[in-house]
């Protein structure tokens, strides 16, 4: 309903503001031809009048009266005597209207004047005193054609106008829709990042409320006797806090707040570290954890950021991995790209599935053990499109693989949503890392 009020309101303002510009771009027009006729009429008429005033001073008025045929070409001429009197009039045009100019004109005064004949009738008369006091001559021309080519100007333009308008309604139309689709798109995400968010939540703050109504139902009980409780409220807690960090992180980064601190690392070095640490946990599982090949070298890169990366998609790996199994690391340069694979055994995911497991809380049933927040992947790929680079799954047949590469210098600006800076000296810690990626 809200999408529908704003695009009527955004059709409404294109069209107000198209309207507006279809009126002035027609006055103007309007007024340039009444400026271009009204110019060429005066020409016209002034050239007329410097004839019939040589004429009217060589001439009688006999020869006067008989001069052009004034029908044919919409000119008339009235001649005024010295005292203000009418003495040639041969079109019988009403002199009640010219008087005023044909005075001015006896006291010497020339000029060019509009003036209104009759009801809707106007003419453009040009005023000018005749040699020696002898009385005065007016030339004038009827604007009844001036008039009609300014209203058919007016109709054109009204009827383009109009019919502008409509396109442009039915075009804001269309391109308001067109502009709200990811207005839409987003606002329909945030409702289900924020629908997602509080189920998420609302699972280990049940279990929370749960046991303290236990403890609390057994107050005399000690510790020991509710190991059980404290046990899943613990595992709650950290998995809360784990999923309150995810959504910090990908809110920052929506919000381009998260600040990226490249400097240059060992890679190798890292990969190494990073494996090293999770061998424990694949022990527990086991599963093995093999690193094959280590060749990246020195690259410009958020470490503790990388880092959260390779955690996310090695968690992922050992999670799904099936017992027995080898999750396999390797490092190593392409090109002008670090290039960082992980590969499990692990049942994989559909091709039609593997760009879907990028969106926020997506899961995907796949048998594995333990329950991710959803979260894992959205982090990974915001951190390695911040540095300029691409992460993508392929089939491992059977299993998955996970491809990294990231360019060894980063662009002067992140990916969309995070910010690019470079800082001295060791880099600050990164946000808590995010460690489930499919669930």
């Amino acid at each position: 309903m809200i999408f529908s009020r704003v695009r009527w309101r955004l059709m409404a303002l294109n069209a107000a503001v198209m309207a507006g510009v279809v009126a002035v771009l027609g006055a103007t027009i309007v007024l340039l031809i009444n400026h271009v006729l009204m110019a060429q009429v005066t020409a016209e008429l002034r050239d007329e009048a410097v004839r019939a005033r040589a004429e009217a001073s060589e001439v009688g008025q006999h020869d006067l009266r008989t001069h052009r045929d004034a029908l044919a070409t919409g000119t008339f001429y009235v001649l005024w005597g010295p005292r203000g009197q009418v003495v040639l009039d041969p079109e019988g045009v009403a002199t009640g209207p010219l008087r005023p100019a044909a005075l001015r004109a006896l006291r010497g005064s020339s000029t060019i004047t509009t003036v209104e004949l009759t009801d809707d009738h106007q003419a453009l008369v040009v005023s000018q005193p005749l040699p020696d006091g002898r009385g005065a001559l007016q030339v004038g021309r009827s604007l009844d054609l001036v008039r009609a080519v300014e209203a058919q100007a007016l109709l054109l333009v009204s009827v383009a106008g109009a019919c502008t308008l409509l396109l442009v309604v039915a075009a804001s139309w269309f391109l308001a829709e067109r502009a709200l689709v990811p207005i839409r798109q987003a606002f329909e995400r945030q409702r289900r990042f924020t629908a997602d968010a509080s189920h998420e939540l609302r699972t280990p703050l049940s279990v929370l409320d749960a046991g303290l109504q236990v403890l609390r139902r057994h107050p005399g009980q000690t510790i020991e006797a509710n190991e059980d409780v404290l046990r899943s409220m613990e595992g709650e807690t950290r998995r809360m806090g784990r999923l309150v960090a995810g959504l910090l992180a990908l809110a920052r980064a929506d919000a381009g707040e998260a600040e990226l601190r490249p400097t240059e690392i060992d890679v190798d070095e890292l990969v190494r570290g990073t494996v090293h640490d999770l061998e424990p946990v694949a022990a527990t599982r086991d599963v093995r954890l093999e690193l094959e090949e280590c060749g990246a070298g020195r690259a410009t890169a958020d470490p503790d950021r990388l880092r959260q990366v390779l955690l996310i998609l090695l968690d992922n790996a050992l999670r799904f991995s099936p017992r027995g199994e080898t999750v396999r690391v390797d490092c190593r340069r392409v090109g002008r790209e670090v290039e960082l694979r992980v590969a499990d055994r692990g049942p994989g995911i559909p091709g039609q599935e593997r760009q879907r497991v990028f969106e926020r809380f997506y899961r995907l049933d796949t048998g594995g053990s333990g329950a991710g927040s959803g979260l894992g992947l959205a982090i990974a790929r915001w951190i390695v499109r911040a540095h300029g680079g691409t992460i993508q799954l392929h089939d491992n047949a059977p299993g998955l693989m996970a491809r990294v590469r990231i360019p060894l210098s980063p662009p002067s600006r992140a990916g969309r949503g995070s910010r690019l800076r470079r800082f001295p000296g060791r880099p600050q810690r990164a946000a808590p890392r995010e460690r489930r990626l499919r669930s």
